[in-house]
């Protein structure tokens, strides 16, 4: 039986870690339906079913379920300690079923931390996913006592769980140098300890929705078009579909350095003939809070802040992010620290140039040098005149009809989606769901093969 804990998932899909539970969810779901899977899957969350998760139950209602357990009032309160609420409701669903059950905690330490030492340890296997270990890495990102339960949440995991998948390679060494080879631990350990005295860790990679790169490039003429539609419907000026549009997608967090984004738009858009503007996804308290000294303009469709040349979209939902991306000249991540890098790779699928920052796990999604100069561009730096001047020669060459880049994107403006011309000519692997479900099942030794 395979246990998946919704719950990060359950309110919301619009973070990075709720993406990744709700297309692990979907994925789980199609190969547990085929006839020849071995075996159930059971959802578990703190209330009622998530109407995206009713669907996936429909698939086939005999070996997908849904369970709320009753764990304690005052368990279900302790937000601010996540594993509380996993190690009661585990201990509560091993009883029940009284069979063995796969645990998975997707979202880095909402896993059943004290069922390590449990008497039912025989009965359950956990599989405790981290994404990155950027409150480790960049502990000024996060809380005091958030930090210290993520800390001590990996060191356990690593040591006590029986599964630590993780979504890049970066993550990947990092969490083996948690318990250096021949260190012994306690006998509460699993039974699938590997040498060194760890949980067996493994990469899954990360997957990216196919609406992403779905469809073909858009020609300038067709941009404006769509821009003057999109404008529209944000209450925006039409005026705006001439200038140099870049995006910016993520949540506040400090360590993902928004700031450095604003004030490049700024400085670039005195040295753009058309000038230039910038427009953010994700935008929360924590960015209202840093720009509320700022003049701004209520919009039908968000904030415009005039003097920093940013607009904060109200909606973040896929359909309008994925039109963001087409309709974007440059996509702009400064970020320090990633797990993954969702953003810079979903515009990149789009046929959006992007510049983001280098020694990220970003940089094992594509090999720079392959693409187009001036497609992938990755900085190490913290200056604005660098990022400036990185964005102001992107701008140029977009405008130089001959050159590599202007007639790549040309090219992909005539293809049937950028998402399979650009992977098909790096010849890489897709991003798929599927996939990263498959890789998380043969880690624990489950067969993924549909039917």
């Amino acid at each position: 039986m395979l246990v998946l804990d919704l719950r990060v998932a359950q309110q919301s899909v619009n973070s990075g870690v709720a993406r990744f539970v709700f297309g692990l969810a979907n994925a789980l779901s199609v190969i547990c339906a085929a006839k020849n899977s071995d075996f159930r899957l059971i959802f578990v969350g703190n209330g009622l079913c998530p109407e995206w998760c009713v669907s996936l139950i429909a698939l086939n209602s005999e070996k997908i379920f849904y369970k709320a357990p009753k764990v304690a009032y005052f368990v279900s309160k302790l937000t601010k300690l996540r594993w509380f609420w996993a190690s009661f409701a585990a201990h509560s669903l091993v009883k029940e079923t009284a069979s063995p059950i796969v645990w998975i905690a997707p979202a880095n330490v909402d896993g059943p931390v004290l069922l390590y030492g449990s008497k039912l340890r025989n009965l359950i296997k956990i599989v405790q996913v981290f994404h990155d270990l950027i409150p480790m890495t960049h502990p000024t990102s996060v809380s005091l006592l958030f930090g210290l339960q993520f800390k001590l949440a990996a060191h356990l995991a690593v040591r006590f769980a029986d599964f630590i998948p993780t979504i890049s390679k970066s993550s990947e060494d990092c969490l083996r140098a948690l318990v250096p080879d021949g260190l012994k631990v306690p006998k509460i350990g699993p039974s699938t300890l590997v040498k060194g005295g760890r949980g067996k860790i493994f990469k899954i990679g990360n997957g990216i929705d196919s609406q992403f790169g779905s469809k073909h490039k858009l020609s300038a003429t067709e941009r404006k078009i769509f821009r003057l539609e999109f404008l529209k419907t944000l209450g925006a000026p039409p005026e705006w579909a001439s200038l140099f549009w870049a995006c910016a997608i993520g949540r506040g967090q400090s360590y993902k350095n928004w700031e450095l984004a604003e004030d490049t738009v700024l400085a670039a858009n005195t040295k753009l003939d058309n000038g230039a503007i910038l427009f953010r996804v994700g935008f929360g308290s924590h960015d209202a809070q840093r720009l509320s000294s700022v003049g701004f303009e209520l919009l039908r469709g968000g904030t415009w802040y005039k003097d920093k040349r940013t607009f904060a979209l109200n909606d973040s939902g896929d359909q309008s992010l994925t039109e963001l991306y087409r309709l974007s000249d440059l996509c702009l991540h400064p970020s320090k620290a990633e797990g993954f890098g969702m953003p810079p790779l979903e515009a990149i699928l789009s046929g959006t140039p992007v510049i983001f920052r280098a020694k990220t796990a970003v940089d094992e999604i594509f090999d720079a040098m392959a693409l187009p100069l001036g497609f992938a561009l990755a900085l190490d730096s913290d200056l604005c005149a660098d990022w400036v001047d990185a964005f102001v020669r992107t701008q140029r060459l977009l405008q130089e009809a001959d050159s590599d880049l202007s007639q790549f994107l040309n090219w992909l403006s005539q293809q049937k989606t950028t998402r399979s011309a650009i992977l098909n000519g790096l010849n890489k692997e897709d991003f798929v769901w599927q996939t990263v479900a498959s890789k998380l099942l043969a880690g624990i030794g489950i067969s993924s093969e549909v039917k």
